[in-house]
């Protein structure tokens, strides 16, 4: 066993330094999207003439959520180092990781269970599959960050410490002023007090819930994308839950599935343990061992209340974000991560030993399944979220910030976000791009086409996808390891944009097992019409040369319509 115990802690030390080498050599210090919205929110909060307008912008929604401590944490960051740096933030927001990790192996040293069944745990939480969680620093706050602050309110609810409510009540106040969905999710603490046979302290807490819930809907509304559909509803349900499983086999059914799997253990879980509650167990002995499990410490508690959070969560998703596609949305799959760990740990926890090894050896096996699948092909979709970040700050240096959109970047946020005034008062600095020397030709007015080398280097358009909305660009002969370094360009006299492609990957595991390479020749690009201003696009390639870059522009070009003449 200790050996056992010794080679597992050995990998866990391994993954974990993998994933932070992960973060630190791709994090960089650009924001993206809502993260441009912090450079007016920083600058009204320094500026705020009294305290009274300080709390009216600290207060302010942000599609619908209060995002007080985000808003302060870059507040923060400013008093201490006199600038807004999303480098730097992303690396200390690592915390936020590393502390569910901590919980999940309190979990286990609560319950007495061997160290080694923490591995499963390690594989999926230091994967690279929600590298958007990470690198978007918005969301980093909204998601991990206020998942990490429920989870400990009903951790501290759940406590019979003398000051563990106050503090309860405090997270509570913290985790609904910053994320939006908080005020519903607190509601289950009350749950979670009755199952330990705590009425009157439930009846408090729900109170105290329903105070809450009112103050934060003060001039607060959600509303629902479209016409709401039973079918599409439950579809985008199971699809949230599940795109874990979206890189183990690079399926989106899968998604809809494995989510489907989770739903039903999860509510399974919540079935059984009702039934205790209310005595509807027929075996005494067993209803007895389950509600010991279960309300002998207060962590089991917590990670009972997280996963029908999570619940909760899915089902807001499915009520105000319904798809009609097995879409995944790689910013909410850490969501799926806890959904997924929460189970483990439970079933963990609540098998016997003889069924309990099973479990353990299953859960190893679907983990590295998912760390596999997040090496080859969620690692290169990170790699070429980096690139377009580049991109994106190298066309910011080289142009006049209007509220226009830079391909990644929210049409809106930009004009909106004061970025030249953090820039002009010294708040924020731009990092050097690789791209920087290639200034003059890419923003000089001469489109050159006499350079193109060979009919390799042009660009196979498709105009009519996604239901028209996108144009489609490939180019099928660029080896693998030209395309993962290359740049499209669209120019003309009024506008220019830089896309990162997205390299053309094996799919097909099979085919990668016996090839034994990731990356197949070509690349593809999606260009969404809403993006871009309307007009005619000579098409270029940024190429890589020796430790540079070059341009060449093809003879070709392409028309852009944009379907949305309020932001052309």
């Amino acid at each position: 066993m200790r050996v056992l115990n010794l080679v597992v802690g050995v990998l866990l030390v391994l993954l974990a330094t993998t994933f932070f080498w992960f973060i630190y050599s791709l994090a960089v210090n650009i924001p993206y999207i809502d993260d441009y919205a912090f450079f007016d929110y920083t600058l009204r909060l320094i500026d705020a003439p009294s305290i009274g307008e300080f709390w009216k912008v600290l207060w302010a929604q942000h599609g619908g959520h209060r995002i007080v401590l985000t808003k302060l944490s870059f507040l923060i960051q400013y008093l201490l180092t006199g600038e807004i740096n999303y480098r730097q933030k992303i690396l200390i927001e690592t915390f936020f990781i590393w502390s569910f990790f901590w919980l999940f192996w309190y979990v286990f040293r609560k319950n007495s269970i061997p160290f080694f069944y923490l591995l499963p745990v390690g594989f999926i939480l230091f994967s690279p599959i929600y590298y958007q969680d990470i690198f978007w620093n918005m969301t980093a706050w909204q998601h991990a960050g206020s998942t990490l602050l429920i989870t400990l309110c009903f951790y501290f609810l759940c406590l019979s410490r003398r000051h563990s409510f106050l503090i309860a009540l405090l997270f509570g106040v913290m985790v609904t002023f910053n994320n939006g969905n908080g005020w519903l999710s607190l509601f289950i603490g009350g749950g979670l007090l009755l199952l330990q046979k705590r009425n009157k302290r439930a009846v408090i807490w729900l109170i105290f819930c329903a105070v809450l819930s009112l103050v934060h809907l003060t001039d607060s509304a959600q509303e629902l994308h479209g016409t709401f559909s039973a079918k599409y509803f439950f579809q985008t349900l199971c699809v949230f839950l599940g795109s874990i499983f979206f890189f183990v086999r690079g399926n989106q059914s899968d998604n809809f599935y494995g989510g489907l799997g989770l739903l039903g253990a999860g509510l399974l879980l919540m079935i059984l343990l009702l039934s205790v509650y209310l005595k509807l167990v027929r075996n005494n002995k067993l209803a007895i061992t389950i509600s010991h499990k279960i309300t002998s410490h207060a962590i089991n508690l917590a990670i009972l209340g997280l996963t029908a959070c999570m619940i909760f969560t899915a089902i807001g998703a499915g009520l105000l974000r319904q798809s009609k596609g097995f879409v995944v949305w790689p910013h909410y799959m850490i969501y799926s991560v806890f959904t997924a760990l929460c189970i483990y740990a439970l079933t963990i926890v609540l098998l016997p030993n003889k069924y309990r090894m099973m479990a353990g050896v299953s859960g190893v096996l679907f983990s590295m399944l998912i760390e596999i699948g997040g090496i080859l092909f969620a690692f290169p979709d990170a790699v070429v979220f980096r690139k377009q970040l580049i991109s994106d700050a190298f066309k910011l240096k080289n142009e006049k910030v209007n509220k226009k959109p830079l391909t990644y970047i929210n049409p809106i946020s930009i004009g909106k976000s004061r970025y030249s005034e953090m820039v002009a008062r010294g708040m924020y600095h731009l990092p050097p791009t690789p791209l920087d020397e290639l200034s003059a030709q890419v923003f000089g007015e001469i489109i050159d086409t006499s350079l193109t080398p060979s009919v390799d280097m042009l660009l196979q358009i498709q105009t009519e996808t996604g239901s028209g909305r996108t144009i489609g660009l490939s180019n099928q002969k660029l080896f693998a390891g030209e395309s993962h370094s290359v740049y499209v360009l669209l120019k003309n006299k009024e506008e220019v944009y830089l896309i990162a492609p997205k390299p053309g990957l094996l799919s097909n595991r099979r085919t990668l097992l016996r090839s034994g390479k990731i990356y197949q020749d070509g690349f593809s690009i999606d260009l969404f019409r809403t993006n871009y201003t309307s007009g005619n696009y000579q098409l270029g390639l940024i190429l890589p040369i020796d430790k540079g870059f070059r341009v060449v522009y093809t003879s070709q070009q392409i028309t852009i319509k944009n379907p949305d003449p309020g932001k052309d």
